[in-house]
């Protein structure tokens, strides 16, 4: 009867003993947390060890605790994300690797990526070099100084627009509204002619008027009279 309980205990041991390390081999830790990816990790070695004879017993060496102590620590290191390459090569040169270093050295790691993404969200760390050609008509347009000097290159852009993630957190000091600064605020255009606010060169009372594109390469009417009345030279 005992020998028939030995076996039948033995033989599910040895499938659950399978059973472990095969999702000790699909373990990674994907979108999970350092803590909550090494949790699931230590529950596993945890029950591997309560099923191995030699470890449940005290008969293993001391060194065979170590080497499969070593063993575990490089599989955790082996399935990380690739935001943690740069410290998991940092830890691997060290020598004496123990499992709790490496857990503290990853939380920290950890703590420093959400700081650094919590910054980089935050509003004006997008780039204001990115501009779009505006096409349309010249009322449409808008010339937008290159610095807060008011100074043009006379080329229409597009306004500005931050990131997705930052654009309802800009206000315009200008207009007052959401999506943009005062920098490239679309109401706040300027003339490159006589370097004042308020409109464009198509709209400017100083400005010239501009010739039509149909007349822009005819000659005038005088030069066309004076070619004429040109006496010849016999």
């Amino acid at each position: 009867m005992w020998k028939a309980l030995h076996d039948t205990y033995a033989t599910t041991s040895a499938a659950r003993q399978f059973e472990i390390e095969v999702e000790l081999g699909n373990l990674y830790q994907g979108n999970k947390d350092i803590t909550t990816y090494y949790n699931e990790a230590k529950q596993l070695w945890t029950e591997q060890d309560l099923l191995s004879a030699a470890l449940l017993s005290g008969s293993a060496s001391g060194e065979v605790r170590a080497e499969k102590a070593k063993a575990r620590t490089l599989q955790f290191l082996a399935r990380l994300k690739p935001e943690y390459e740069a410290v998991r090569s940092t830890l691997l040169n060290r020598e004496g690797l123990q499992l709790e270093q490496v857990l503290g050295a990853l939380i920290r790691e950890e703590t420093r990526l959400r700081t650094q993404a919590g910054i980089d969200a935050r509003p004006g760390n997008g780039d204001p070099s990115v501009f779009a050609v505006v096409k349309g008509s010249a009322n449409n347009q808008q010339v937008c100084p290159s610095d807060d000097s008011g100074q043009s290159d006379g080329t229409a852009f597009a306004a500005y627009r931050p990131p997705s993630t930052t654009r309802r957190e800009v206000e315009c000091f200008h207009c007052h509204a959401k999506g943009h600064t005062k920098k490239y605020c679309r109401s706040r255009n300027f003339c490159v002619y006589c370097k004042k606010i308020g409109h464009i060169v198509p709209d400017c009372p100083v400005a010239p008027p501009r010739p039509s594109p149909n007349n822009r390469n005819m000659p005038t009417r005088g030069t066309q009279q004076g070619v004429a009345s040109r006496p010849s030279g016999n």
